[in-house]
């Protein structure tokens, strides 16, 4: 199937999103000078917006990407500060409930949703452009109660009921505990589960994919390794680590995304007789891998950019896409993605015209 013919298919994906549902919340203005109370930088502020970030994003993506139903599931609740309210849990709650194609379990509840609230500044004078000047992250990290756990895996399992692809986006916020992962575990054998996360990439037991960037994949909390995180991560550690992690994990296969470098498949195959020894994990098997390079762009911002392209990957997948395929368009919408300010959404018209103006 060509390309852009899987895109046009987007509307057969069938996709649940649960986990860590965020916001990014703008503040745009412009640097009018300092305070002569302590020469700190004074912003005139000129707008306030929200958008959605984290597993948000994710799920902000694939609605822009056209699949046929969505359903986020986790919790939102609104920011309470001395009396100061901001109403990020009821953005989201009416971001996804407005939408015909989504079946929203939301959970509405008191537990905060996790906020990064980014300050963006434009110069003096004639300057057009706004750079972050400052973030401040608010809400809350701890895990869920007893009683969300129970609620957000009976709206897990109302979601199931429609869906053929499971998301579990793990951004550390406490939404995915060890009882949601079992119940998603003993519950979804037949489904396909994709995990992404940001540190405990290892707890994604017997999922089809994980999908992590490079860094994320030397650096889960069980290996002990210092690395660089403005490098890219060189070729031959990668294939290392990312062979332990399919060992410990199970996993089916590996989506790794390398930014600049393209993105990277990995799959893991028992061996007595291996073509690549491990040896530093001791493990008897061949990590067998493809790499899939990407052209060079223009980066405006880097944020969200891997939510965009899993996005696109996991649409490309309910569109009846091999993995590969599925991969190819995945760096396009990163690449899409990259050249947008701020948690950008692609569409499938945009991916259209990228693939096809490749081929010129």
């Amino acid at each position: 199937m060509k390309l852009t013919e899987i895109v046009k298919n987007f509307g057969k994906a069938k996709v649940a999103v649960i986990g860590d549902f965020n916001v990014d919340a703008l503040v745009y203005g412009k640097h009018t000078g300092f305070s002569r109370e302590s020469a700190a930088p004074i912003l005139g502020v000129n707008d306030i917006n929200y958008h959605p970030g984290a597993a948000a994003n994710l799920a902000a993506n694939l609605l822009s990407l056209g699949v046929g139903l969505l359903c986020p599931i986790g919790t939102v609740g609104n920011l309470k500060y001395n009396g100061v309210t901001l109403d990020v849990g009821d953005f989201l709650w009416n971001y996804f409930n407005n939408n015909q194609k989504v079946q929203n379990e939301l959970i509405k509840c008191d537990r905060p949703t996790y906020t990064y609230l980014k300050i963006l500044a434009k110069g003096e004078g004639t300057s057009t452009s706004s750079q972050q000047w400052y973030r401040i992250d608010m809400g809350t990290k701890t895990p869920l109660t007893e009683d969300l756990e129970i609620k957000v895996s009976v709206g897990l399992d109302y979601a199931m009921k429609n869906c053929d692809i499971l998301i579990v986006s793990d951004y550390g916020k406490g939404l995915i505990t060890e009882k949601i992962l079992a119940h998603i575990n003993e519950n979804y054998k037949n489904k396909i589960k994709i995990g992404t996360a940001r540190k405990e990439a290892y707890k994604l037991y017997g999922f089809d994919i994980i999908a992590l960037n490079d860094y994320e994949t030397i650096k889960s909390d069980w290996i002990p390794i210092e690395v660089d995180e403005n490098e890219r991560v060189k070729d031959d550690l990668l294939i290392e680590y990312a062979g332990a992690l399919l060992h410990k994990t199970k996993a089916r296969n590996l989506v790794v995304s390398r930014g600049a470098n393209g993105i990277s498949l990995f799959n893991e195959v028992i061996d007595s007789n291996p073509l690549i020894l491990n040896s530093t994990f001791g493990r008897n098997t061949v990590t067998e891998h493809i790499h899939i390079p990407t052209k060079p762009k223009e980066v405006v911002d880097i944020t969200g950019a891997g939510d965009s392209t899993l996005a696109a990957i996991v649409a490309s997948l309910g569109a009846g896409a091999e993995l590969a395929d599925a991969a190819r368009i995945g760096n396009y919408a990163g690449g899409l993605a990259i050249q947008k300010p701020g948690t950008a959404t692609i569409t499938q018209e945009e991916l259209i015209v990228e693939i096809e103006n490749d081929k010129r």
